[in-house]
């Protein structure tokens, strides 16, 4: 995904992870109830990632903060790695034969699971990418080149990542459409008032981050989506980063809120949440693309 900041997960996250599950807990419930979270975060996960029971240096508890290149895989996910090498090791999709078989069943039943996870109406709108990078070029250039064009506006933020801004400017080149950037508050969040200012009869997408992992701030996707009038594609994102930074807000087995319309695209980098899998992006709908 190409994005930068360092944080802290597992055991080392457990600070920041129970004082925001703290913020989010309801008056007079344990630190973190409210979002299925137990007072000690790192007692309950650094047992399942083995490369934390090593020591560091100087033999204290080791502590990892280099997110911002890779993270580290739990047991789980080693597991499931290390059986599929195993016993289910070939390619997807074009074998006939019962490894082959097998490999492409787990493939897919991966894709139900996540299409589940979000909320997704089918397994059909999760479509696997290399990186969220790459899932939000695929939307420029597709989506945008089919549907944009001179005079029409897309809404960013002064807050994204180049990897949701340079695929936009590449289109505006192509095509002719403006960018128009909403502005933060004097505390570092998403200018609600600006986001309402700039949005237009012209506007035709809005692209923004969910949780910015350079702010740390967690954009309300779910107050903001309905705002454009008519109705737009909306194109939600969340940096690889960021994801760890906030396990509180996938300990619940609800539907994320913001994969309903009008969302029409949504980037989210798996591997950064401890996994071994790609990003996904859901498809604009049929409607949207006969609409524009």
């Amino acid at each position: 995904m190409g994005s930068s900041a360092n944080v802290t997960t597992s055991g080392p996250a457990s600070a920041d992870a129970n004082a925001m599950a703290n913020a989010n807990a309801k008056p007079g419930s344990p630190a973190g109830a409210a979002n299925g979270i137990g007072p000690d975060l790192a007692s309950q996960t650094r047992p399942d990632f083995p490369l934390l029971a090593q020591p560091a240096s100087l033999g204290q508890p080791l502590i990892y903060l280099d997110h911002a290149a890779t993270s580290q895989k739990p047991r789980q996910v080693l597991a499931a790695l290390q059986h599929y090498y195993d016993h289910d090791n070939a390619n997807v999709h074009r074998g006939a034969h019962q490894l082959s078989a097998r490999a492409t069943e787990g493939f897919e039943g991966a894709r139900a699971k996540t299409a589940a996870f979000v909320g997704a109406v089918s397994p059909h709108e999760i479509v696997f990418t290399r990186n969220a990078s790459e899932a939000i070029n695929l939307v420029a250039r597709s989506w945008g080149d089919a549907n944009l064009k001179a005079g029409d506006e897309v809404l960013l933020s002064v807050m994204e990542h180049h990897s949701n801004l340079v695929p936009w400017q590449l289109l505006a080149a192509r095509t002719g459409c403006l960018l128009r950037h909403v502005g933060l508050t004097d505390s570092g969040e998403l200018d609600l008032a600006d986001f309402k200012a700039q949005l237009n009869g012209r506007t035709r997408l809005v692209s923004l981050v969910q949780v910015s992992n350079t702010l740390g701030c967690l954009n309300p996707i779910a107050e903001i989506a309905p705002w454009p009038t008519p109705p737009v594609p909306c194109c939600w994102w969340m940096p690889a980063r960021a994801w760890p930074t906030c396990p509180w807000m996938w300990a619940s087995s609800a539907p994320i809120s913001w994969w309903a319309p009008p969302t029409s695209f949504a980037a989210l980098p798996a591997w950064a949440f401890y996994g071994h899998g790609k990003p996904c992006w859901r498809p604009c709908p049929p409607s949207w693309a006969a609409a524009r």
